[in-house]
């Protein structure tokens, strides 16, 4: 169930972020951007624009990437951006993007 939860999460990102028009952001230095099984690094960085784009229309901060990761409990990712300063949840709710500051 996992794995169809990520795969379904991919494209669904990018069209929510591209609809937002993200812009390309810089990943910090030192980024960590941790992998899993069912999403790799590559897949990841694929998907920092859009989920940029999806922090940033919902009123949030975020000019460069600290950290990505993809959620565990939940079907969605965790992104901290500005050199650690703000994290935030992005979790589909029921086809819906949710963003929350942790």
């Amino acid at each position: 169930m996992f794995k169809y939860a990520i795969h379904a999460l991919i494209p669904a990102l990018f069209i929510a972020g591209h609809s937002a028009q993200a812009q390309h952001v810089q990943i910090e230095p030192g980024a960590v951007i941790a992998a899993a099984a069912e999403m790799p690094n590559s897949t990841l960085l694929w998907m920092v624009d859009p989920a940029v784009g999806i922090i940033r229309a919902s009123g949030h901060p975020c000019d460069s990437i600290s950290e990505m990761r993809p959620a565990v409990v939940f079907t969605g990712l965790t992104v901290v951006c500005n050199s650690s300063r703000y994290a935030y949840d992005i979790e589909d709710q029921d086809g819906r993007w949710q963003v929350a500051l942790q």
